[in-house]
């Protein structure tokens, strides 16, 4: 009965704070749930480093999930770690917590932000990206010349005419051009022009500074690795929409044809 009598006082006691000071405890909210859950998938990153060591560092073992973790926990915590870091000092948390609750895409990782607040900066985080879809493109039209010796020339030619009219070539064509960007091919990796490269950094929401080809070549692992998962789980169909979403904004056609001559 005691502990029954203390749990419901406590209920109104949050209740009346609630009505007392509504933006404190939302902002109080926000950060508790959000420390939850950052920390349940800092768990989670730590087991899965634990088991890449068990596996000899081999990516492949891991499950579509945790592909997912391995590498997004890393720019989370880059992210967030300052302003749990400062909000530690005295007094500090009323000057860090209502600033990083004002601008949450730039100082808070998702596990701080909404329903609404999540969908409203994927929207905003594929616009930034598709101002690089063009250039992109224009790169790959521009060596268009350069491989008409080629056998896979009018198929390549057919598919970029297509997506220049704003249509999509199917995945079997695409993929019948696949050879054009192995190792020594005109679209491989190692022979993109620099403009090229950064575009596609960009395109994928990477910074165009150091290490840029190696930095390139390891997202395209990843979303090879994340392939391969998802069909050895069951495929697509095994999703739910939001895992789709989520997956669509890593998959990219460009990257996934040349992959395999790196």
């Amino acid at each position: 009965y005691v502990f029954s009598s203390y749990v419901e006082y406590i209920k109104n006691y949050e209740v009346q704070l609630e009505k007392t000071f509504p933006s404190a405890i939302r902002i109080y909210r926000v950060f508790k749930i959000g420390v939850q859950d950052l920390y349940k998938d800092i768990k989670l990153f730590l087991g899965i480093i634990k088991k890449l060591n068990a596996n000899k560092r081999n990516l492949e073992c891991l499950t579509r999930k945790e592909l997912e973790i391995y590498f997004q926990m890393p720019k989370d915590m880059y992210r967030v770690a300052p302003v749990l870091l400062i909000s530690a000092l005295p007094f500090a948390n009323y000057i860090m917590f209502p600033l990083a609750y004002l601008f949450p895409r730039q100082l808070l990782s998702s596990h701080f932000w909404s329903l609404q607040q999540r969908v409203q900066f994927a929207v905003l985080d594929q616009k930034s990206r598709l101002k690089y879809y063009k250039p992109v493109f224009r790169s790959l039209q521009a060596k268009l010349k350069q491989v008409k010796a080629n056998p896979l020339y009018f198929s390549w030619r057919r598919c970029i005419a297509l997506l220049g009219s704003g249509l999509h070539p199917s995945s079997k064509k695409i993929l019948q051009c696949q050879p054009l960007f192995g190792r020594g091919q005109i679209y491989h990796i190692t022979n993109l022009t620099t403009h090229h490269i950064g575009s596609l950094l960009r395109m994928h929401n990477m910074h165009s500074g150091w290490r840029r080809k190696k930095r390139l070549k390891d997202r395209a692992k990843l979303i090879h690795l994340m392939d391969l998962a998802i069909i050895k789980e069951g495929g697509v169909a095994k999703l739910s929409n939001d895992e789709i979403r989520a997956v669509i904004s890593n998959l990219y056609i460009y990257v996934y044809i040349f992959f395999k001559h790196f």
